[in-house]
């Protein structure tokens, strides 16, 4: 299965946004603006708004359990000539 690997950055950033959603159960706009006061950016460089926080969640957690799941297709009986 082909998949593009996270920066350390986007790393970073997925599990910053997961845990503030998670653990403090803050609001999206609410973590743009922790991300924001704290000085960093999405992960394309832009400003960190709330779309952004969502979109990170969302995306990193449908990346994780693609990931983790077993693949869909097989290969057998393959005969090179």
């Amino acid at each position: 299965m082909y998949y593009m690997a996270y920066s350390t950055y986007q790393e970073w950033l997925f599990e910053k946004v997961c845990y503030l959603r998670d653990v403090e159960k803050m609001t999206f706009d609410a973590i743009a603006k922790r991300i924001t006061s704290e000085g960093f950016k999405s992960a394309r460089g832009f400003q960190f708004i709330a779309e952004s926080a969502f979109s990170t969640y969302k995306k990193g957690n449908v990346r994780k359990q693609r990931l983790a799941s077993k693949p869909r297709y097989s290969v057998e009986a393959v005969v090179f000539l």
